[in-house]
């Protein structure tokens, strides 16, 4: 018996989402649970093309559904750039005033832990985890390095750091 894979998933959900395409229920999670699976550069010629008919059908008014797609598609489209790579034209749409979705600072907390809970996965998985084009662990280590001291403000400078402390406790 074969069992569904995010990209089965994603591809059910978002031509599901198709058939109204409200903008406010496009299936984040799934479309997302399948690019975290090969990464976007490595997406499927089937998810790629569903994903651009939903951008096709997008309403002008649903900037961060349409910031999504374009970030999710920018290889496809010959558009990538460290921008897209980095999702700023959505991340940008989320803080918007005047009605900003999130914070600037819960926002930037939030990239950085889920950046450190991927290299965390990507040394207990191995390859499991977006398994092209991995870096090395060294690479990967200096990653964590970073988002901690940003995280706890181990700066040369001083700060407090996102977490408002200048010591990483452990849990005893």
């Amino acid at each position: 018996m074969r069992r569904d894979t995010p990209i089965d998933g994603a591809l059910a959900a978002v031509n599901g989402w198709l058939r109204d395409a409200e903008p406010e229920l496009f299936p984040f999670d799934a479309a997302l649970r399948a690019i975290q699976t090969t990464g976007k550069h490595f997406l499927p010629g089937p998810l790629s093309a569903v994903l651009d008919r939903a951008r096709a059908v997008c309403p002008d008014g649903a900037a961060v559904l349409r910031a999504f797609l374009d970030c999710a598609l920018d290889k496809k489209d010959g558009r990538y750039s460290y921008r897209s790579y980095l999702c700023l034209p959505l991340l940008e749409e989320l803080v918007r005033p005047p009605r900003p979705r999130i914070a600037v600072p819960e926002l930037v907390g939030l990239l950085v832990a889920d950046a450190l809970r991927y290299e965390l996965a990507a040394d207990r998985d191995g390859p499991a985890t977006l398994p092209e084009e991995r870096p090395d662990a060294a690479v990967r280590h200096k990653r964590l390095r970073y988002g901690l001291r940003l995280l706890t403000g181990w700066w040369p400078t001083g700060g407090s750091g996102m977490l408002g402390t200048r010591r990483l406790h452990r849990r005893r």
